[in-house]
């Protein structure tokens, strides 16, 4: 049986972080294949979306401080475009600034995650994050958007996807265009995935 595949935009001008994140997702896993798309600056992640994807991503992980055009202003063009809005945006930025968590937030994003001045930090955080998205349908079915059944079904059309090569899509994707989750369901679900941390007031 083929393998699972994953696609996932990685923006980020850092080229060691950048780096550290494409080995940490795209290791050998047993069950699914990673591959992660890196564009190196804002106006290249607009560029793809509108010129280059030919399947959607799973997942876009964004920096904020990013050449030509910022990470809010790329999370806000596809927050507000009805192709992508669906696709759940990670912020990664070294800032820990709680207005601009606050922006980010505000403006759609789905998590936040503060890039430790460290290496073996930062290898932990992505490694949380990967590790996290697995449980996007169980999370569904606990919260009562979706029932076993439904999620079955959907799992099972993403598999027959893969075994006919055809373009792969997310879980969520599957669920939303049978109409077995909304919207604003997903974005509920990915908020209880991607749980903001509890700061210090």
């Amino acid at each position: 049986m083929a393998l699972k595949e994953e696609k996932i935009l990685l923006v980020d001008d850092n080229p060691d972080h950048a780096e550290l994140i494409i080995d940490v997702f795209e290791e050998d896993n047993a069950n699914i294949k990673t591959k992660v798309i890196l564009k190196k600056d804002g106006k290249e992640a607009i560029d793809y979306f509108q010129y280059e994807m030919q399947s959607q991503v799973s997942l876009v992980m964004l920096d904020l401080n990013l050449p030509k055009i910022n990470g809010i202003d790329v999370l806000k063009f596809i927050k507000k475009n009805s192709k992508y809005c669906s696709i759940p945006v990670i912020i990664l930025s070294t800032s820990s600034d709680h207005k601009t968590i606050d922006e980010a937030y505000e403006n759609g994003a789905n998590g936040y995650f503060v890039k430790p001045i460290f290496y073996k930090g930062l290898v932990e955080e992505v490694k949380i994050l990967k590790n996290a998205l697995p449980r996007f349908g169980k999370i569904a079915v606990d919260m009562g958007f979706v029932t076993e059944k439904q999620l079955n079904k959907a799992l099972a059309e993403q598999v027959y996807e893969d075994l006919s090569n055809k373009l792969h899509r997310s879980i969520g994707k599957i669920l939303l265009e049978n109409g077995w989750i909304t919207d604003e369901q997903i974005y509920i679900v990915l908020n209880g995935l991607f749980e903001k941390k509890k700061r210090n007031e």
